[in-house]
């Protein structure tokens, strides 16, 4: 299968050509192209991600990275395509300012290639910044008559961990013994999912009041330091361990035993 993948969960926007072949006992995925644009420069006065700035910033960068992405392939075609759909895709993308008219842009003067599959990013993550994404989906969907396929973050946080890089382009999945449990901790979720079979999971446990990283960024953002606030405070941590400064501060280690 030939798959175009889109991302705007939260604050980095990606787009990527990937080519997948085999089955569950051994999966191989070649990157063909791909492009991502991070916006953590823009949302660091914040202290976190601002959803609203994350939204508009999806919807400026995808069109672009499209572009990329097929030309990194070996796809993009300057042949132009018919825009006779232009009245659905500006009502598909009403709410995702500037991004119609970038689109339909782009497809005036170049050809969209055929895919198997549209994969989007569905959930968990930020709403107003998931709804460009899926959205933009949709309009490439009537574009060009792929079907799109809905993806969990989480279950390619776990799905991606289990593959091992061959090269630089080339990822498999193979000679994996289930039952796997995986411990997810990104962004808003620290989680341990437990798969007895591929592709059906059980939640077996998860934080009851925040996750690791929304905690790390808080903390720093208490103690001033900048965003985001995981590496800040892991280099304090190792500066510390390396001087060997002796420091009486103990914290407590819940649930030891």
């Amino acid at each position: 299968m030939r798959v175009l993948a889109i991302e705007t969960s939260c604050d980095e926007t990606a787009i990527a050509v990937v080519e997948a072949v085999g089955d569950a006992q051994s999966a191989e995925f070649h990157i063909r192209g791909n492009a991502l644009l991070s916006q953590i420069e823009i949302h660091k006065p914040y202290g976190g991600v601002f959803p609203a700035l994350a939204k508009r910033e999806h919807a400026k960068n995808l069109v672009p990275l499209l572009g990329t992405a097929l030309a990194e392939a070996g796809l993009e075609s300057s042949s132009p395509a018919s825009t006779e759909l232009s009245d659905e895709v500006h009502m598909l993308l009403e709410r995702e300012e500037g991004l119609a008219d970038a689109l339909l842009a782009y497809v005036s003067t170049h050809t969209l290639p055929s895919f198997d599959a549209i994969a989007v990013t569905a959930g968990p993550g930020l709403e107003p910044a998931l709804w460009v994404g899926v959205n933009f989906a949709k309009a490439l969907s009537l574009l060009t008559g792929t079907p799109i396929v809905s993806v969990n973050h989480m279950e390619g946080h776990i799905l991606s961990a289990l593959a091992k890089e061959q090269d630089a382009k080339t990822l498999r999945i193979e000679g994996v013994t289930l039952p796997v449990l995986a411990l997810l901790i990104s962004g808003g979720h620290t989680e341990l999912v437990l798969m007895r079979e591929w592709l059906s999971y059980e939640r077996i446990g998860a934080t009851r009041d925040d996750a690791v990283g929304e905690a790390f960024d808080k903390v720093a953002r208490i103690l001033g330091l900048p965003y985001p606030g995981g590496p800040e405070v892991s280099a304090l941590a190792e500066r510390l361990r390396v001087s060997g400064t002796s420091h009486t501060i103990s914290l407590p280690r819940p649930m030891i035993d």
